[in-house]
């Protein structure tokens, strides 16, 4: 899958260049402000604190918008986790309906599996042990469907149970694959950026018309979008960053494979 260009970027390296780039445009707006100060009248006084208005509004408005965009993406993420722990343990239980030697075969690889998700999906692992643990669930897969195919021969109500719990994993495993790689686009990202860096300009283009500035103002309203724009980057990155998956349902899972059955 082609990367994006600022996905794979430090999240302080994008904050604090967009935090550089709403100064230079303040900047910029409030020498432009200056100079036509002498021609301005009220009226186009006026008119600048429209757009401002305008612009700030548009600016919180896409913030909103692509905030509640990564939020929705951090919540399937985390909602999936659950999901798979629930599909496993189903399956996990209902290995007791299946006849020997399955019923002690497919446990141990269940138990194997587990592990391998952990792996995949815990963030201080390198990309090269995510991708392998990534293949060797996939291929662990293949085992445990094979197993589930020998244990239904012949055919039972039970083993048909355990052969839809079963598939019930192999649908989430696809499902947290696709969601971890679902983030917000680059482009609305780019947008989001550029529609700051008017704003910010309109800003200091308002406070050059009135020769004053704002310096510690413009420096908070900065940081503030900055911040902002932080926590979006961060809820969007489920493998870096302050906000992660929480992986607690998979390992309580694992937890209860291990003791012994009653």
């Amino acid at each position: 899958m082609a990367r994006e260009l600022l996905y794979d970027q430090p999240e302080w390296a994008l904050v604090l260049g967009a935090i550089g780039l709403f100064l230079l445009a303040a900047e910029a707006g409030f020498r432009v402000g200056r100079r036509s100060r002498t021609r301005a009248d009220g009226t186009t006084q006026a008119q600048v604190g429209t757009v401002e208005g305008a612009v700030l509004g548009l600016l919180g408005l896409l913030l909103g918008f692509t905030f509640s965009m990564a939020l929705s993406r951090y919540e399937t993420r985390t909602g999936l986790v659950l999901k798979e722990a629930n599909a496993i343990g189903t399956a996990y239980l209902r290995t007791r309906l299946l006849p020997e030697p399955q019923r002690s075969a497919i446990p141990h690889l269940l138990r194997q599996y587990v592990d391998l998700r952990l792996t995949a999906f815990d963030e201080q692992q390198a990309p090269e042990a995510v991708e392998g643990a990534v293949r060797q669930s996939e291929q662990l897969q293949d085992r445990l469907w094979e197993e589930a195919v020998a244990a239904a021969q012949p055919p039972s109500v039970t083993t048909a149970l355990f052969l839809g719990s079963l598939n019930d994993v192999l649908d989430v495993h696809s499902m947290r694959l696709t969601a971890r790689q679902n983030h917000v686009p680059e482009i609305v990202l780019i947008l989001l950026m550029l529609v700051g860096a008017l704003a910010l300009g309109v800003f200091g283009y308002g406070c050059g018309q009135a020769n004053q500035r704002t310096t510690p103002l413009t420096i908070m309203l900065s940081i503030l979008i900055g911040l902002v724009l932080l926590v979006i980057f961060d809820l969007d990155r489920p493998r870096r960053g302050f906000i992660t998956v929480s992986q607690d349902s998979m390992r309580s899972l694992r937890e209860g494979m291990n003791r012994p059955c009653p």
